[in-house]
C-alpha cells in the first residue's frame, strides 16, 4: 500500500504537533486529501516511523485528519480528537504479508492451493481492520462474536466511513487486476486465471 516517492505531492501541507507532556506526536493532514492516501501513505508511514499503531480521526473543526498514536485517546476525551475513522498498524500488516499463503503453498487441509483469491470487498477490508481492535478490547472473545460486533459497527458507520472502505476496495481490485490480468471469478466455487 505504500506509495513510492513519485506518488507524493510536491508540497505536502502536513502539520506535526508534539506533546512533551505525553511524549507523542500527532500529524494533521488537510481533509481535502483523499482518505485512501491518508491510509496508504500517511498513516502507513507514520505507524512505521513511530513503531506502533496509529488511529486516524476526522477533525471537522480543524478541517483535517488527525493521526495519533494508539492509546492516546485514553489520555484525553476522544470527542476532542474528532470522528474516529480507522486504525493502521504497519507492523501487523508486515507480519500478515509474510504469512499470506502464495499460490502453490500447502493449505491448512494439506491440499495444494493453486487458486487466486478474489480481491477483498469493503466489508472484508473493514472487518479485517476492526477484528484485532475488537479482540484486544474483549479478551477471550470468539471469532463468531467478533464478527457480530464488527457487523454491528459496520451497520452504524457514517456514509463517509463506508465510502472510505469502498475506495480501499476499489484500489485493491485495481491492484488485483494488474497482478492477475486474466482473472475470472467462478461463482460456482474456485477462482482461476483464464
Amino acid at each position: 500500500m505504500a506509495a513510492s516517492q513519485q506518488d507524493l505531492p510536491p508540497r505536502i501541507p502536513f502539520v506535526f504537533v508534539t506533546s512533551p507532556e505525553h511524549g507523542e506526536c500527532h500529524v494533521f493532514v488537510p481533509e481535502t486529501f483523499d482518505v485512501r492516501y491518508v491510509y496508504g501513505v500517511v498513516a502507513f508511514n507514520f505507524s512505521k516511523l513511530i513503531g506502533q499503531p496509529v488511529k486516524v480521526y476526522h477533525d471537522a473543526n480543524r478541517k483535517k485528519y488527525r493521526l495519533a498514536p494508539l492509546g492516546f485517546d485514553v489520555l484525553v476525551d476522544a470527542q476532542y480528537l474528532g470522528r474516529y475513522c480507522f486504525t493502521l498498524d504497519h507492523a501487523a500488516m508486515m507480519r500478515a504479508a509474510e504469512q499470506e499463503p502464495k499460490a502453490g503453498d500447502i493449505g491448512p487441509d494439506a491440499t495444494i492451493t493453486g487458486r487466486i483469491p478474489r480481491p477483498p470487498n469493503s466489508w472484508i477490508l473493514y472487518r479485517t481492520s476492526k477484528s484485532q481492535e475488537v479482540a484486544n478490547q474483549n479478551p477471550g472473545i470468539t471469532a463468531a462474536q467478533i464478527s457480530t460486533v464488527v457487523s454491528s459497527m459496520w451497520k452504524n458507520e457514517a456514509p463517509e466511513v463506508k465510502a472510505y472502505w469502498q475506495g480501499l476496495a476499489e484500489e485493491e481490485e485495481r491492484k488485483h487486476k494488474a497482478q492477475h490480468p486474466g482473472y475470472k471469478s467462478n461463482a460456482g466455487g474456485s477462482k482461476s486465471s483464464a
